[in-house]
């Protein structure tokens, strides 16, 4: 068997057993044998030669993928920021001070101060990274008003 022969069987059995890794050996090389016929130029459709089926496996105990936090609280307490936590900020410090500076500018002054203490701050510089996109958002609403 030349070297290219054998590394198409390699191939062939690897790419097998890393699409059907739950899958009877038999089962496998039958799928291996399939994708050799397609990397030698055949047919990808070709039957291998005929096989008893496998007895029905039991499934495999599949893991559930753990659910992400809730992106906002829908039950918050009026005193909670609702934040989304898992994701990165999406606004900047640049947008946080922008916004500081819209609602000062609209003569907002009492609302600054008291969005800032709902996010648990006294100052631009305190306020945490992981509330500027809530911040900024919180901060539009209170503008429209203006």
């Amino acid at each position: 068997m030349s070297n290219e022969q054998t590394a198409a069987r390699h191939s062939a059995l690897t790419l097998a057993v890393q699409y059907a890794p739950n899958l009877p050996n038999r089962d496998v090389l039958v799928m291996a044998d399939l994708f050799l016929a397609f990397l030698n130029g055949g047919d990808a459709a070709v039957k291998p030669a005929a096989t008893k089926p496998a007895p029905a496996a039991k499934p495999a105990a599949v893991a559930k993928p753990v659910p992400k936090k809730a992106a906002v609280v829908e039950t918050a307490v009026e005193s909670e920021p609702e934040v989304e936590t898992d994701e990165a900020p999406t606004a900047t410090d640049k947008e946080v001070g922008e916004a500081l500076g819209a609602m000062l500018a609209a003569d907002k002054r009492e609302e600054a101060v008291a969005l800032m203490g709902k996010f648990g701050a006294k100052s631009k510089s305190t306020l945490d990274k992981k509330f500027y996109a809530a911040f900024v958002a919180q901060a539009n609403e209170i503008l429209l008003t203006a």
